[in-house]
């Protein structure tokens, strides 16, 4: 299982949205969605970003 497949699992777990999440760290929802399906990379700091809003 890839990152983003993890990523989205616990965004679902918490009811959260791809536009709250993408809002929150600063990026488009495209781009978001991206990472989730392991498209785009996410950097370091926007990942411990990413586990800190849930």
């Amino acid at each position: 299982m890839q990152l983003g497949n993890n990523i989205k699992k616990i965004r679902e777990l918490h009811n959260l949205t791809q536009e709250y999440m993408a809002g929150r760290l600063g990026i488009s929802q495209a781009a978001y969605s991206k990472i989730e399906n392991n498209e785009l990379k996410m950097n370091q700091e926007k990942l411990l970003k990413c586990w800190k809003q849930t």
